[in-house]
């Protein structure tokens, strides 16, 4: 989706501005945006009020946009072409300031998310590099610490099938699999010295 501040996402991601929208359909004939009616004609809707926040990092970048559409007054009722004026309003301020919020605290998330997936990137890098080191000390052995960490991994996964005895209680989640991974691909890490 092109960046442009034609679109309402747009115009947001572009100036870090949120838009509280009464109206998508009749917008003032001097705004940089328009709603962009292709989505509503493509699947029978029509877009009324919009809320749209940009989403930012700890250091206030933007790097996203949470938009809500069309604020219903009774919940329970499907919202279709013909009712959308009778069923929805405007968002009030004090849902653009919850919404605020709701932002802000999501950036956060989606920064600490990417964070958390760089870290565990370099890790694996990391491991891979301790690998093949382990094995330029005897090339004989290449390819042992993958055999060793698939089959321990193996026996992990088959241990969380086990549902009875002694072995019934113990279950490795998906982090404790990824921590396995690792002990059994570094088991030869000593021998580098």
């Amino acid at each position: 989706m092109p960046l442009t501040d034609e679109s309402l996402a747009g115009y947001v991601a572009l100036t870090g501005e949120s838009l509280n929208i009464p109206d998508a359909y009749y917008l003032p004939p001097e705004t940089p945006y328009q709603l962009n009616r292709n989505f509503d004609q493509d699947i029978g809707y029509h877009t009324r009020s919009v809320l749209a926040m940009p989403m930012r990092n700890r250091k206030g970048e933007v790097i996203g946009i949470l938009q809500l559409l069309n604020r219903k007054t009774k919940f329970e009722e499907l919202l279709n072409p013909g009712n959308v004026h009778e069923i929805t309003q405007p968002f009030s301020e004090t849902e653009e300031r919850i919404m605020r919020l709701l932002a802000s605290q999501a950036g956060i998330s989606i920064e600490r998310n990417q964070l958390h997936e760089s870290i565990e990137h370099v890790l694996d890098e990391f491991v891979k590099a301790a690998v093949r080191a382990i094995e330029m000390r005897d090339p004989r052995t290449a390819g042992h610490a993958e055999r060793v960490s698939l089959l321990t991994l193996q026996l992990g996964k088959a241990i969380n099938a086990v549902s009875t005895g002694s072995l019934g209680r113990v279950y490795f989640d998906k982090k404790q699999l990824q921590e396995m991974r690792y002990a059994a691909l570094l088991h030869d890490f000593g021998e580098v010295g």
